[in-house]
């Protein structure tokens, strides 16, 4: 025979609504918000750290890198970026952002037909290496993109 968490025989039905087991949720609720918003808080630390930083002067910026809270505000960093080219920086990497999505939608969208719907050879094998190029982190390749582009001279 079975028992609820009070020890006492089950009998019938188990009932959602005991003040036990809404007891047991209501904690495990709390804790699994706990967990979340510790981690949401540990995700965005860095944006909070960038946010406080421009608010910073240089020496203060460079002595207190990880702490968010400045000792002495500051406006220069904003007023230094009015007076620089912002919006034409800003045009520029939305035209780069734009173009470089395009692309890769297009080339990939036919790379993606023609492994799914065209058969050749070497097709099995492309269809492994992909995902197996997926498991190289990026910053591996950053050392070799790095001697590529001083052997061009870029």
């Amino acid at each position: 025979m079975s028992t609820t968490l009070s020890g006492r025989p089950l009998t019938g039905p188990v009932d959602a609504t005991s003040p036990e087991i809404v007891k047991r949720r209501w904690r495990l609720g709390w804790l699994f918000y706990l967990v979340l918003i510790f981690f949401s808080l540990i995700y965005l630390y860095p944006f909070i750290i960038q946010l406080g930083t421009s608010f910073k002067f240089d020496p203060d910026a460079t002595a207190n890198p990880l702490n968010p809270i400045p000792q002495e505000w500051t406006l220069d960093a904003y007023r230094s970026l009015g007076a620089a080219d912002f919006p034409r920086w800003f045009l520029n990497s939305v035209i780069v952002t734009l173009f470089v999505t395009l692309g890769r939608v297009f080339f990939d969208s036919l790379a993606g037909y023609a492994l799914a719907r065209l058969h050749f050879a070497g097709r099995s094998a492309m269809s492994a290496l992909f995902p197996a190029l997926l498991a190289v982190p990026g910053v591996v390749l950053l050392i070799p993109k790095y001697l590529v582009l001083v052997q061009l001279g870029i």
